[in-house]
């Protein structure tokens, strides 16, 4: 595959000249140069693609193209116009067109190898831990996958294909990569670490529906857009973390001022290695990621690739002091990041950068700052040990995750799986098990309930809990989360729950609460109009209503009905009468009055007979 990597008009259509290298060939734009094979593959391969049907001598210099190439047909002759759209038709339906090329033969893929697919293909039987990559929107279908476990990346779809229904065990690392069951059972894509792994893409149903499982005691952190699988989701064991983050197709690292002290000041800046990450882990590099710096080429001396190519034994020098000029990164898809780390080199710590800013760029022109950094009152915070990580910072103008999990799949997270939402907002399905949920950096947990279920397990953290979806959703553990509750839809079960550290709950129009539960301070409870109310709920701080409230009965009550609906510490005078004016149930029996009444320290409702006599303590 090739790379061509532009020109300053940015019109990549063969006719500027700029150097490319072709696995071992290199040329020169066909701008009068011949080519010239070389006696090695070049260390500086690069990636390339064609728009689809254009073609040299077209003077079609509207129709440019960038990226990659599958295949370059070279003629001794000007063609005809019948004859090259001939050829243009030949190649769409090769390399874009129906079920795709299928390859019989075994594939293996090592660890330190890559596949790179860019038309519809089926393979028969992959096998290894390195990784497949697809591009160009292809579909690469895998019919026997069970000796594979490695990794999937590109912007295209890895179709799973199996007869029998069997697991995959294959970590998506492209924010633009799908993997979806095209086979004749339903099955899963299990997720197994021990360590920190990010798993980066979209999980779709095909022809049958699709799973995710993980497994493990690792910690393995999630970010993709729009999952729809309706298979089961299982949170086994590990944690499970949906990140929030930056997506980019560009990324600077800008220093401004190096160490005052130390060997080699005033000599420019220099690093060993600069990494982005996802909650901690590292994100791999996509192939073909470009590292560039005014002044420095491929084949200088301590080049920028040598920042990211993944050894501290090497390294990035550049000799400028004035200015100090940036380390550009451009990847061939965009990238997605929520922090960043760099290594010191092997030398010269009067070259370490003290001050410096992260940007990120759509287009490499117009740049966002997403951190800074200024060490220069105590450079003593950076590290002066050679070929040391300095350290880990996070960014900032970060974007939601998008369904990584889908709210169509049920969901179990079962003890000791955890599954943890920092920083953004994440809806699972139906929810089961006894596992722990985890709320970070004020996140969202939306829970999205078409079959009743019921989850034992803890919550923790600060943020907002969200229940959704039109069927019963049951708690029944500790919701230690210092935040919101909010029954936006459907019915939510506190089933003995304790809220510790919950001191709002909103009920939405048409949504119900119900069931018990106790809360360990103060308590503002907000109704919507048509919000319904049948729970119990001992606050242990001052109660406050707000809203007009509409109380409901359980289900399966037997008449009559004598209810608790709060007890509390305290309740001013707009709570109390709140209650007091609150909608009757109309589900009352012929003949029963319902009577609801507060006091300093609890409000209760009474549904019973028209003139029973009732004791009131």
């Amino acid at each position: 595959t090739w790379r061509h990597t532009g020109n300053q008009a940015d019109a990549n259509d063969f006719s500027h000249n700029g150097e490319m290298f072709i696995n071992g060939v290199a040329g020169y734009s066909f701008d009068g140069q011949p080519l010239h094979i070389l006696t090695a593959v070049s260390t500086s391969t690069r990636d390339f693609q064609a728009a689809l049907g254009d073609y040299w001598f077209s003077s079609q210099y509207a129709r440019y193209f960038a990226g990659y190439v599958g295949e370059v047909l070279v003629y001794n002759r000007v063609l005809t116009v019948e004859e090259r759209q001939a050829v243009e038709a030949y190649l769409t339906d090769k390399w874009f067109g129906g079920a795709g090329t299928s390859i019989e033969q075994p594939v293996a893929i090592g660890q330190a190898g890559r596949l790179a697919v860019n038309f519809n293909a089926v393979f028969s039987a992959l096998s290894g831990d390195g990784r497949l990559h697809a591009e160009n929107n292809s579909v690469v279908t895998l019919t026997d996958y069970t000796a594979f476990a490695g990794t999937a990346s590109g912007q295209g779809v890895v179709a799973l294909q199996a007869t029998d229904g069997a697991d995959a065990y294959i970590m998506s690392k492209g924010i633009n990569t799908v993997i979806r069951n095209d086979g004749a059972l339903p099955m899963s894509v299990v997720v197994t670490n021990t360590g920190a792994e990010t798993f980066i893409g979209s999980l779709q149903n095909g022809v049958s529906a699709l799973g995710l499982t993980q497994t493990g005691t690792g910690n393995t952190y999630y970010t993709g857009t729009d999952s729809t699988y309706t298979g089961a989701t299982r949170i086994e064991a590990g944690t499970a973390t949906v990140a929030s983050g930056v997506l980019t197709k560009f990324v600077r690292f800008k220093p401004s001022a190096t160490r005052p002290e130390g060997d080699y000041v005033n000599t420019g800046y220099q690093l060993s290695e600069f990494r982005l990450t996802l909650g901690g882990a590292d994100v791999p590099y996509p192939v073909g990621t470009l590292a560039t710096s005014y002044g420095k080429t491929a084949s200088s001396k301590e080049p920028p690739g040598d920042a990211i190519d993944g050894s501290v034994d090497t390294k990035f020098y550049h000799g400028s002091a004035s200015p100090l000029y940036p380390l550009v990164l451009e990847f061939p898809t965009p990238v997605f990041f929520n922090g960043y780390a760099w290594y010191t080199a092997n030398d010269a710590d009067g070259r370490d950068a003290i001050t410096w800013t992260v940007e990120t760029s759509a287009d490499g022109t117009t740049w966002t700052v997403v951190d800074s950094q200024d060490y220069s009152a105590d450079t003593s915070l950076i590290t002066t040990a050679r070929k040391t990580l300095v350290g880990q910072w996070s960014v900032q103008g970060m974007q939601s995750a998008m369904n990584v999990f889908s709210d169509l799949s049920p969901t179990t997270v079962a003890a000791p799986g955890k599954l943890a939402v920092s920083g953004t907002s994440e809806t699972v399905g139906s929810l089961s098990g006894d596992g722990a949920i985890e709320l970070l950096a004020n996140g969202t947990f939306g829970i999205h309930t078409t079959d009743d279920a019921i989850f034992s397990g803890s919550f923790s953290g600060a943020g907002t809990v969200v229940k959704s979806g039109t069927a019963v959703q049951t708690l029944s553990g500790t919701l230690a989360v210092d935040g919101t509750l909010i029954v936006e839809a459907g019915v939510l079960d506190l089933d003995g729950a304790v809220l510790d550290g919950i001191t709002n709950i909103v009920i939405c129009a048409g949504a119900e609460l119900t069931g018990t539960a106790t809360v360990s301070g103060d308590l503002t409870v907000t109704f919507e109009t048509g919000g319904c109310y049948s729970a119990s709920l001992a606050v242990a701080g001052a109660l406050t209503v707000e809203g007009a409230v509409t109380l409901t009965v359980p289900q399966g009550v037997v008449y009559p009905y004598y209810g608790t609906l709060f007890t509390f510490a305290s309740a001013d005078a707009a709570t109390r009468q709140a209650l007091l004016n609150a909608t009757k149930p109309s589900s009352a029996p012929v003949g029963y009055a319902a009577l609801v009444r507060v006091t300093d320290t609890y409000a209760k409702l009474t549904i019973a007979p028209v003139g029973s006599v009732m004791t009131l303590r």
